[in-house]
């Protein structure tokens, strides 16, 4: 059985000390659709990310400001304004520019990779229907642009 105490270093009599698993970092999540963003949210706070949410592109600026994320996770089709555009806007502002942004889409895979390309968007990810899927593919563009190893 896990104690409870904080301090790794002072469990004893066999007790196995089991502490919450570290941050991996902040994502911003920027999706309208209310099941995708909860899906995603706990998909990736279950692998230790903390995750931001925003259903709508006006509270975009107020969270990177307040959060810093490590990386955006950006819808690609979204009511008043297109992720691509939105993605333009973020990089070429100067409190955002150096987020890695992530397009994500149900969109087809050459679809979505030609408008990151076109965009300057620095990552694609394909919105599927598997948790275990959307998680890999997240782990995967965060590995290689925001913790390198």
């Amino acid at each position: 059985m896990p104690t409870t105490d904080p301090h790794p270093l002072t469990a004893s009599r066999g007790e196995v000390y089991d502490p919450v698993p570290m941050e991996k970092g902040t994502i911003l999540v920027v999706d309208d659709s209310p099941l995708v963003l909860e899906m995603t949210r706990e998909s990736l706070e279950a692998e230790g990310f903390r995750v931001v949410t925003n259903s709508s592109w006006v509270e975009v600026n107020a969270s990177i400001r307040q959060h810093r994320p490590d990386m955006i996770l950006l819808d690609l089709v979204m009511p008043s304004i297109r992720g691509e555009s939105l993605c333009e806007i973020l990089k070429r502002s100067a409190f955002a520019g150096d987020i890695p942004i992530v397009l994500f889409s149900a969109r087809e895979e050459e679809e979505i990779r030609a408008l990151a390309g076109v965009h300057g968007a620095d990552g694609w990810i394909k919105k599927r229907l598997s948790r275990k899927e959307i998680v890999e593919d997240v782990l995967a563009q965060f590995r290689r642009l925001v913790r390198p190893s």
